[in-house]
């Protein structure tokens, strides 16, 4: 019954707006272009059809896809573990598929992969789903137990056990690396008013298990080349923080994976 009327719901969705997420309607007073227009009709027209093909499709199969957004990188490599967890409940893997970053451009059946993606969540349950996945990447790293997952899209990084994010200077990891660590002497800073940075990018290896397996490489930007004279004595120092540092193992759908983890250090 709640089946029933969550595909009911979403039904009367198509109908009142045309596609599962409703489109907010463009302002043509600004974007006066006839071919803006046209796009816009035929993707609400095209979006209106796909998802009421959706909902009658999924009276007699359940089909799900993962929806990779406009110029992300895609990084979903277990397609084939996925699809044959997920065929044993009887649903249909449909593949990824990304998504237009035009403005009013209908992506190829777009509308039908998030409208049946919603349904199969609605019927089996989004955490129940979110389970098969990070099944598929358990198996995926048992299969490639050699494969170190590269960000993107999916994936996570953490540090002491908290999110964080790699371009925030204030992060917590930079906070920690500035308690032990001393510019220079002859140290070039960046002007008060200055929006440019000045940091070092690093890349390491850290396993499922949190443990850092390899420093990469390094990469510095000074904005006061004369700075760069000093890149010897900063890697020095950043290896010895990552190598006394506790780190945290990225997770990929929630699940712990191994992962080349880029560290960016900031400078004053």
């Amino acid at each position: 019954m709640k089946i029933l009327l969550s595909i009911l719901i979403i039904f009367l969705n198509i109908y009142s707006f045309g596609q599962f997420i409703p489109v907010k309607e463009a302002d043509f007073h600004e974007a006066k272009s006839l071919s803006y227009r046209d796009r816009y009709d035929n993707y609400r027209e095209s979006c209106h059809e796909d998802s009421l093909r959706a909902v009658n499709d999924s009276k007699k199969i359940s089909s799900y896809f993962i929806q990779i957004p406009a110029l992300a990188p895609s990084d979903f490599h277990m397609s084939a573990e996925l699809n044959v967890i997920l065929k044993k409940h009887h649903i249909i893997w449909g593949g990824t598929w990304m998504s237009s970053d035009l403005p009013g451009s209908y992506s190829d059946d777009e509308c039908y992969k998030i409208t049946s993606s919603k349904i199969t969540e609605q019927k089996f349950g989004k955490s129940f789903i979110n389970k098969l996945i990070r099944k598929s990447v358990r198996q995926y790293q048992s299969n490639n137990p050699d494969v170190f997952f590269c960000g993107g899209l999916f994936i996570n990084e953490y540090y002491r056990g908290s999110k964080i994010n790699r371009w925030d200077a204030e992060n917590q990891l930079n906070k920690d690396f500035f308690k032990q660590f001393n510019h220079p002497f002859d140290y070039v800073y960046l002007d008060k008013n200055d929006e440019k940075k000045s940091f070092s990018i690093v890349d390491i290896r850290i396993t499922k298990k949190g443990k850092v397996v390899e420093i990469l490489s390094f990469e510095h930007h000074f904005q006061k080349n004369i700075n760069e004279k000093h890149s010897l004595y900063f890697e020095k120092e950043i290896i010895n923080f990552i190598r006394k540092s506790k780190w945290s193992a990225a997770e990929y759908f929630g699940q712990p994976v191994n992962s080349v983890y880029t560290v960016i250090i900031f400078y004053q």
